[in-house]
């Protein structure tokens, strides 16, 4: 069975996306390190891999598929932020946007009843709850943290500490 038209156009899309959110990650990353955050900075490049790992996960889907793959022109990552809570305020926003998408693909494939990419998109739904999950954590973490700047510094060192899977 052939990915529809539509399925191709939204896979491609979630390409890009997830290729930004890595290129975001990354330029968070590049932020917390050149700020002595060396926990954040290696949580945050940690995730960069992980979005560029979710990304070629759809590019071999649709290449195992013979769909036509449109590899995308990015746009440029902010890279200025004011403080590591703004980061994982974006961060979640970014986790935010990617889960929209994600569900509006597994809808479209539900009501075409391509099975096989829903079932894609229900691992990659099953993997944003996790970072949601783990997102939201941090934030809360970092908002009670920040109420002092030895704070963040504390949790930089914890969470540089964190075995990330």
């Amino acid at each position: 069975m052939d990915l529809s038209k539509k399925t191709e156009e939204l896979l491609n899309k979630q390409i890009k996306i997830e290729a930004e959110a890595s290129q975001t990650y990354l330029a968070m990353a590049c932020w917390a390190s050149n700020n002595s955050f060396e926990g954040f900075a290696k949580f945050l490049y940690h995730h960069a891999e992980e979005e560029r790992e979710h990304m070629f996960k759809i590019i071999n889907y649709m290449n195992d598929r013979y769909a036509d793959v449109i590899i995308p022109e990015l746009s440029k990552p902010e890279r200025k932020f004011g403080s590591v809570l703004e980061v994982f305020q974006k961060a979640m926003d970014s986790e935010r946007a990617v889960t929209k998408s994600i569900l509006d693909i597994n809808s479209h494939c539900q009501e075409l009843g391509d099975e096989f990419t829903a079932t894609l998109m229900d691992w990659f739904i099953e993997e944003q709850l996790e970072e949601e999950v783990l997102m939201q954590k941090m934030l809360k973490k970092i908002e009670a943290y920040s109420k002092s700047e030895l704070g963040i510094y504390i949790l930089d060192k914890q969470v540089k500490k964190m075995e990330l899977k």
